[in-house]
């Protein structure tokens, strides 16, 4: 038997993608005050358990913008169809996550070269976790100011889901494996950036000083020795198991490309075939790659592909599914899983907001320093990281025992003493080196062995899946008294959405709903609504933009849309269109008959109407000639006093066009135009109107209310920064 963790004969380690911890597990403890029922050390005498986790209404990102300034409390919970909680890939590279950890509301903090000294990040600096929200946001306030960004960002609504966070009813499995087995509340990526980089610490101890992924595509080889060389080393077996090619077309995983020095090819197996390993007899150490996942990509011309890697903006629903099956897999055999250690973690945030400060001090691994003056002396942000074995006490918190927090080294750290090799043992290939095999940050990282106790647990917990999604539909009514013209598209909106689908005319009282398929390229997309009503006549109006008749639909000159751009819409989202019939108003009047004397009526409405106006002699019961004809808006009607009418008295209708043939209640068919049957008088019988007298026509342009509204959470704040003495982490200052 080993020393260290003598009753595990396999470990079996899952590293999923962006997910920071407070995004997925902030609310595990949140029903006990954040008081778990184990702290690993124990805490102090006479002090509780404890859990770095979320209380609500504790903390707040601010956003300042042309001179406002908004204040966002973290959301417990995602909105609407939430599982794809955020729709965009956060930013994640280097220097944005400078900018999430140091930046505030209105100043954009950066990585040191290239940056003023007012803006730069200083030397043991504490993070006071208050830009994400900024930084996330930086797409929408770029495209408002109409510079063109990575990953644009359509409306406010849409950047506060930086601020939602999953509660464990979203999240069953995770949480569930969080809370029956051990978590560490302080567990850091090894590098504050992105994917490549802190993969490379966890397989190799170094990112060989690079500080974020080479290319977009995440396509670049780390050419040093890995955790698996070592392993060889030491005659110990190993698989790397994988779900997909990585990069396509190239024969090989993710793992095996990125980090050339891994022999045995012979190691990596399909994904399958890990669960027949799981019956017939593991291998000491098993990797598993999930399938990756991603969003949109201009320049790579992605759109959309589901991944089980928690990934955003891909359903996390996917990745629940796949710790499951291997949770499941493993504790099938009790004896096996006696001897079983499943190690779960997350390769860095991915820009999801935490609450932590991650520390200083790091351990350099090498002597590589940053493309902008990065000593890899700082951590990266607060990550999940579960242990899963019968051998863990229910409950359990862990931290480091040291004064170096846990980073992805402690993995290499742990697994090296496991089988045997001291993690500061130099490489015995290289005759009289003193340096660490897997270098310095290896060397001294804290390991988690001791979380594990001298005891089995008999009990094998279960997890369930989140309830199905049911996809709520985007809907959209028609609360106007015309026909509308509704476009629907999904995608980038640079510089429209990629692909759209048109209604045609949705009448009066009539809804669509989209999105109720089970489309899951389709339901992980942005969606985007353009809008257009009827105005009868082709005179453009100031402000007005005519509708060019987006997809097939073929419109002449009569149509102007609701707004300029495409409208974000949050996939659940219930959009009405409402607008009231046309009113009319009768001014004051007097009914003298002289040459001064005026008759007007006045379309005020959005629309063209239809005017009737009747007159009768007094003295003789003779109808003169109707006046009938179209009125466009703004345009008036006006007859004056003469000698030729004076002795008239006039009646007046209007009528006003709905676009269906359709009779409501309280509606009156204008069977005096020859056209169709598409207008609706406004009265039964017509009124009387005097000769001096104006009837104004008013009617105001269609409303959009989109629901629910986001804005509701925020408070309104002054555009000033927060004080000095706020306190780090991103507490709400109240």
């Amino acid at each position: 038997m080993n020393g260290v963790m003598p009753q595990i004969e396999h470990v079996v380690l899952v590293m999923l993608e962006n997910r920071s911890f407070d995004n997925v597990l902030g609310w595990l403890y949140s029903d006990v005050n954040n008081q778990p029922p184990v702290n690993f050390p124990a805490p102090p005498s006479g002090s509780r358990p404890s859990y770095e986790g979320l209380v609500e209404k504790q903390f707040a990102n601010r956003l300042s913008y042309k001179g406002k300034a908004w204040e966002c409390s973290v959301m417990k919970g995602t909105c609407g169809n939430g599982l794809t909680v955020p729709d965009q890939d956060p930013y994640e590279e280097y220097d944005h996550v400078c900018n999430q950890l140091f930046g505030s509301e209105s100043q954009r903090r950066w990585p040191v070269v290239g940056s003023s000294p007012a803006d730069a990040v200083k030397d043991k600096e504490e993070a006071r976790m208050l830009g994400f929200l900024q930084d996330y946001s930086i797409g929408w306030v770029e495209e408002k100011s109409g510079n063109k960004v990575d990953f644009p960002l359509s409306t406010w609504n849409q950047a506060l889901q930086i601020m939602q966070t999953f509660t464990p009813d979203q999240l069953p499995v995770l949480n569930g494996l969080a809370r029956h087995y051990a978590v560490s509340d302080a567990w850091f990526s090894s590098v504050p950036t992105q994917t490549n980089p802190n993969r490379a610490f966890s397989l190799c101890g170094t990112s060989l000083g690079r500080e974020k992924n080479q290319t977009m595509a995440a396509t670049e080889e780390f050419n040093t020795d890995t955790i698996f060389n070592a392993l060889d080393h030491m005659g110990c077996n190993w698989r790397i198991y994988f779900h997909e090619e990585f990069p396509a077309g190239s024969g090989k995983c993710y793992t095996q490309y990125s980090f050339p020095n891994i022999a045995n090819p012979q190691c990596f197996r399909p994904i399958s075939q890990f669960y027949d390993d799981v019956k017939q007899g593991l291998c000491s150490f098993s990797f598993l790659e999930p399938s990756w996942g991603y969003g949109l990509n201009e320049e790579l011309k992605r759109v959309f592909k589901q991944g089980n890697d928690y990934h955003p903006p891909t359903s996390v629903r996917n990745g629940e599914e796949f710790l499951k099956s291997v949770y499941d897999a493993l504790k099938a055999d009790v004896e096996k899983w006696k001897k079983t250690l499943l190690v779960i973690t997350f390769d860095e945030h991915g820009g999801t907001w935490d609450h932590v400060s991650p520390p200083w001090g790091a351990t350099p691994p090498d002597a590589n320093v940053g493309e902008h003056g990065f000593k890899f002396d700082r951590f990266g942000v607060r990550v999940p990281t579960i242990l899963v074995s019968p051998w863990i006490q229910a409950g359990t918190v862990f931290r480091s025992e040291t004064g170096v927090p846990y980073d992805h080294t402690s993995l290499i750290a742990t697994i090296l003493k496991w089988k045997g090799m001291d993690p500061k043992a130099p490489n015995p290939k290289r005759t009289g080196s003193t340096t660490p095999w897997l270098l310095n940050r290896v060397a001294s990282a804290p390991t988690f062995e001791n979380v594990l106790s001298g005891e089995c647990r008999s009990d094998t917990p279960e997890v369930s899946l989140p309830p199905a999604e049911v996809m709520t539909p985007l809907t959209i009514v028609n609360n106007t008294p015309t026909p509308i013209c509704v476009y629907l598209g999904w995608g980038s909106t640079e510089p429209k959405p990629y692909v759209k689908e048109c209604t045609g005319q949705l009448n009066r009282g009539q809804s669509t709903a989209y999105n109720t398929e089970a489309n899951p390229e389709r339901r992980m997309c942005d969606y985007y609504l353009s809008a257009s009503y009827w105005v009868g006549d082709s005179n453009q109006l100031p402000g007005e933009l005519i509708d060019p008749g987006y997809v097939d639909l073929k419109l002449d000159q009569s149509w102007r849309l609701l707004w300029r751009d495409w409208q974000f819409l949050l996939h659940h989202a219930r959009v009405e269109i409402t607008q009231p019939i046309p009113e009319a108003e009768f001014g004051p009047a007097d009914d003298r008959y002289d040459s001064t004397s005026k008759l007007r009526i006045v379309n005020q409405t959005s629309t063209r109407i239809y005017l009737h106006l009747y007159s009768k002699n007094q003295l003789k019961p003779i109808p003169g000639i109707p006046i009938e004809q179209y009125l466009d808006r703004g345009q008036t009607y006006e007859r004056r006093g003469s000698e030729d009418n004076l002795g008239w008295d006039y009646t007046v209708n209007v009528s006003y066009w709905v676009g269906d043939s359709d009779v409501k209640a309280n509606e009156w068919i204008d069977t005096t135009i020859e056209i169709d049957k598409t207008w609706r008088l406004l009265w039964e019988s017509p009124k009387k109107i005097l000769h001096n007298q104006t009837l104004t026509i008013r009617q105001p342009l269609p409303v959009v209310n989109i629901s629910p509204d986001m804005n509701a959470v925020l408070r309104a704040a002054p555009a000033k920064p927060l004080s000095a003495a706020a306190t780090s982490g991103g507490r709400d200052q109240q």
